[in-house]
Order: C-alpha cells, then sequence, then structure tokens
C-alpha cells in the first residue's frame, strides 16, 4: 500500500490498533516504581533496567521510517503536532525509534545534528514493546 500522508502510515503501519505515545516525557523515579509486587511497579523484570546518561536537556522525540507518496526510505520525527521531515537518517519502513536529537563536535571542531537512539517500539513493522531492552536494542544496532 502506498498512503497519501504520515500520519495514515503511523495509523495502518506502526500503531494498528494499538495506540502509541507521541510523547515521552522524563519523570521522577518514586519508590513505588521500584516495588516489584506493587501495583505501580515500572521495572517488574531485571531486564526492564537500564540507566543511560543523556546528552541533552530536551525530552526524548519519535523517529518514523516510512514509505509515502513513492518516496522509500523516509524518516520523519514527531514535533509535538506534526510528523518533519529528519534530513539525512534513513531507517526501514515501518520503525519506530525513541531517540534525542544533539550537538555533536566533529574532529574539525564543527558542530553537526546527530540523533542518538534510545529505544525502540517497531522494528521494520516488528512490535518490539514488549521484548526486553537488550533484545530491543540488538535490533537497534542492526540498524546502525
Amino acid at each position: 500500500l502506498d498512503y497519501a500522508n504520515a500520519e495514515d502510515f503511523f495509523l495502518h503501519e506502526v500503531e494498528r490498533g494499538d495506540a502509541l505515545p507521541r510523547v515521552i516525557t522524563p519523570g521522577t523515579l518514586q519508590p513505588e516504581h521500584l516495588d516489584f509486587q506493587g501495583a505501580h511497579a515500572l521495572f517488574k523484570r531485571v531486564g526492564d533496567w537500564v540507566c543511560m546518561e543523556s546528552s541533552s536537556d530536551k525530552p526524548p522525540i519519535l523517529l518514523l521510517g516510512l514509505d509515502i507518496c513513492g518516496r522509500r526510505g523516509l524518516t520523519l520525527f514527531w514535533d509535538g503536532r506534526n510528523w518533519q521531515e529528519a534530513a539525512g537518517v534513513r531507517l526501514p519502513r515501518a520503525t519506530l525509534l525513541a531517540a534525542e536529537r544533539v550537538a555533536e563536535v566533529t574532529e574539525g571542531r564543527s558542530l553537526r545534528d546527530a540523533m542518538h537512539v534510545i529505544d525502540a517500539a517497531v522494528i521494520a513493522g516488528e512490535d518490539v514493546r514488549r521484548l526486553a531492552f537488550r533484545e530491543r536494542r540488538g535490533g537497534v544496532q542492526g540498524l546502525l
């Protein structure tokens, strides 16, 4: 199928009736989140624990790989209201990643925009949200 716009592609090829959040809002970890048995537990398995240093003070963004309107290998990011093109980034069709946009210093000491991938929800049409982080990260490594 060829979709007329990114929103239709996202709804039919990525979400597939299972709603995904569009905005990632970092929050403060509360003690009840750490209780493995509690109703509010965020971490139920050892594989759920991941600690990483952020390179940005902004919240992560969503990157969507798609094919629409005859364009293959297009990558868009969610700006909070609309899907916008992420120039210079190529992802497989039906891939949804959480990433942070940062400015990196090159060897020549100039700045360039870069994306640091944090996690994956869908990789090439396969829903990976329920996999352990290590498995999701392994799928992302295959893309880079």
